[in-house]
C-alpha cells in the first residue's frame, strides 16, 4: 500500500476497507489484507480509521471474526480504546432510551425506534460497534405534544423555539431535546420532511411496523422493507452520500440479515408508493458494485422502467469512496451562486437563503415568529451566513484550485440528489 501520496493513500484505504468491512468477506480475505500492512502503514491506517469514525466498526468486525491477533499490539490498543469509549457512550444513551421509552409506554404512546436505536442491538448485535449521536424515535403526529411534555418532565430541553400546532412541513422532527449529560433525542412524526417530493404515507408505515425490543424495552420497529427504504433515503438522498461506507454498511447488514425473509416484491411496491425507487435502485446498485450484498437477479431492472444511468452510478461510487473529512462549506446555494454570472439570479439565491419562512427562522434562533423581534432574526441570519460561507465564496471567485475541485464534486452530489427526485 503506497502511503506517500495523499490521493493514493485515501484510495487505497477505501479499497482495503471495502474488503475489511464487507459482511460477505471470508476470514481468509480479511486476514490477507491485514497481513499485507507494514508498521508505517498500520499507523497511517489507524489514524485514518479514527478520523473517519470507522475504528470502532473495524474493531468489532475483527473481534467477531477472532482476527484481532493480526493487529499489532499498539494499534490494537488504540482501536480497543476507541471501541470501549463508544460502547460506554452507547450504554449511557441506551439507559436514557429505556427511561424515555418506559415513560412514553406508561402514557400509551407507541414508539418506533429509528436508525441506531434499532440497528445497534438488532442488526449489529454489539454495543460498541456502531456510533449513535442521538436517539431517534417516531411517534404519530397527534402524539407529538404529549411526547414533548413527557420528555420535558424527564428534564429534556429543546434548544430552540418550536410550535407543534403549526404545519412545520420543512422539518420531520421536533428540534433535538437534550439532557444536561449531553444525551439528545429527536422526536420524529415523519421519516422525511413533508415538503420533499416523496409520498411517505405515515399510516402505512405504522400499519407495517412490527414489534421489537431495544434498550430493554418493548416497542416497535419499521418493517424490513420500510427500514431499508428509510436507510437508503437517509444516507443517499438526505445526506448526499456523505455518510460514506458507514451509511452503506447499515444497508448491507440489514440486507444480508433479512435476505431470506425480505419480501422483494413488496419492497419494490413500497418504494414506488414513496416515489423513492430511484434512490433504492441507486443504493442497491452501489451495494452490489462494492460487493457487499447479493441481489435477486432482475430486481433492479424490474424496479426501474429503464436502465440505471451509468454516469450517475459512476459519480455516486466516486463520491461514496472519496475522503469527506474536511469538505469546504459548499451548499446547493453556494454551488448555484458559482454556476451563474447573472447578477439578478445571484441576488435571488442570496435573498431566498436569508429570507426563509418565519417558522424556520424562529426555530433557528429561538424566537417567537409573531414578535417584532423576528425582523432582527433576519439581520442575524445574514451575518451568520456571511461568516459561514463568505470565505468559501471568496475562494470560488479567486478560482482557488482546491475549492474548484470541491465545487465540482459537490455539483455531482447535487446532480445525483436531484436525479433521485420523483418525476
Amino acid at each position: 500500500m503506497a502511503a506517500t501520496h495523499k490521493g493514493n493513500l485515501i484510495s487505497n484505504m477505501q479499497a482495503l476497507l471495502l474488503v475489511l468491512l464487507n459482511p460477505l468477506s471470508s476470514n481468509e480475505a480479511v486476514a490477507a489484507v491485514l497481513g499485507g500492512f507494514s508498521s508505517q502503514e498500520w499507523n497511517s491506517f489507524c489514524r485514518y480509521l479514527e478520523s473517519h469514525s470507522l475504528a470502532n466498526l473495524l474493531y468489532a468486525r475483527l473481534q467477531q471474526k477472532d482476527l484481532l491477533a493480526l493487529v499489532p499490539p499498539e494499534e490494537r490498543r488504540v482501536l480497543h480504546e476507541i471501541y470501549l469509549a463508544n460502547a460506554a457512550r452507547n450504554l449511557v444513551i441506551l439507559t436514557r432510551a429505556a427511561e424515555a421509552l418506559t415513560a412514553l409506554q406508561a402514557e400509551n404512546i407507541p414508539v418506533i425506534g429509528l436508525k441506531g436505536l434499532y440497528l445497534l442491538e438488532n442488526v449489529y448485535g454489539d454495543i460498541g460497534a456502531r456510533a449513535m449521536n442521538d436517539l431517534d424515535i417516531l411517534v404519530r403526529r397527534e402524539n407529538v405534544p404529549r411526547t414533548v411534555g413527557i420528555l420535558q418532565r424527564l428534564s429534556y430541553r429543546p434548544p430552540i423555539y418550536f410550535d407543534s400546532s403549526v404545519e412545520n412541513r420543512d422539518v420531520k422532527h421536533v428540534p433535538p431535546m437534550s439532557l444536561a449529560d449531553g444525551t439528545t433525542i429527536e422526536v420524529h412524526w415523519s421519516l422525511l420532511e413533508e415538503d420533499e417530493p416523496f409520498s411517505i404515507d405515515p399510516q402505512g408505515v405504522w400499519q407495517r411496523a412490527r414489534s421489537a425490543r431495544f434498550a430493554d424495552t418493548d416497542a416497535y420497529a419499521l418493517s424490513t422493507e420500510d427500514l431499508l427504504l428509510h436507510l437508503c433515503v437517509h444516507a443517499n438522498y438526505q445526506h448526499y452520500l456523505k455518510l460514506g461506507l458507514r451509511g452503506m454498511l447499515d444497508i448491507a447488514l440489514v440486507l444480508n440479515l433479512e435476505a431470506d425473509r425480505l419480501d422483494w416484491r413488496k419492497l419494490g411496491e413500497i418504494s414506488q408508493q414513496w416515489g423513492a425507487e430511484k434512490t433504492l435502485a441507486l443504493s442497491f446498485a452501489l451495494i452490489a458494485e462494492i460487493g457487499w450484498a447479493n441481489l435477486p437477479e432482475g430486481f433492479l431492472s424490474e424496479l426501474l422502467p429503464y436502465s440505471l444511468d451509468a454516469d450517475i452510478l459512476t459519480k455516486a461510487k466516486t463520491l461514496l469512496l472519496q475522503d469527506n473529512l474536511a469538505p469546504n462549506a459548499i451548499t446547493p446555494d453556494v454551488a448555484a451562486l458559482s454556476s451563474t454570472k447573472n447578477l439578478g439570479q445571484k441576488a435571488s439565491v442570496i435573498l431566498n437563503r436569508i429570507f426563509i419562512p418565519r417558522p424556520a427562522l424562529a426555530r433557528l434562533y429561538k424566537l417567537n415568529p409573531n414578535s417584532p423581534g423576528i425582523l432582527l432574526g433576519y439581520f442575524r441570519r445574514a451575518i451568520d451566513l456571511f461568516r459561514q460561507y463568505g470565505s468559501t465564496i471568496g475562494k470560488i471567485s479567486t478560482m482557488d484550485e482546491a475549492i474548484q475541485q470541491d465545487l465540482a464534486r459537490e455539483k455531482d452530489r447535487f446532480l445525483i440528489h436531484d436525479w433521485q427526485k420523483p418525476e
